[in-house]
């Protein structure tokens, strides 16, 4: 069986790219992407916003947008990752990993 995991999103920035380095010196940029999805029927319309991740070469390329609320195409695919607290509790966050990042016109319908 063959599994197909990619996803296209388009949004606004929920907060600006926050960079940093691994210890081995790999780029990683972080940002939150917010966006509206429906619900169900169609009617009921849903703000949510997703955890993008930007890794080495898509971290140092600045194709991203450095302000909040710029509008952004991502593609990428999503990866759950897992880690414990220093309280030893058990975390979980979806996070998109991003392979493309395009800024797009701020010219909203």
């Amino acid at each position: 069986m063959t599994f197909y995991n990619k996803v296209i999103l388009i949004g606004d920035l929920a907060k600006g790219p926050d960079t940093r380095y691994t210890p081995s010196g790999v780029q990683v940029t972080r940002f939150a992407l917010r966006f509206e999805s429906e619900q169900g029927g169609g009617e009921t319309r849903r703000l949510q916003t997703v955890e993008v991740v930007a890794l080495g070469r898509l971290s140092k390329s600045g194709k991203i947008p450095l302000s909040e609320g710029c509008r952004v195409l991502v593609e990428g695919r999503i990866q759950t990752r897992t880690w414990k607290t220093m309280e030893g509790q058990k975390r979980e966050r979806l996070e998109i990993i991003a392979e493309k990042v395009c800024p797009l016109n701020d010219q909203r319908p």
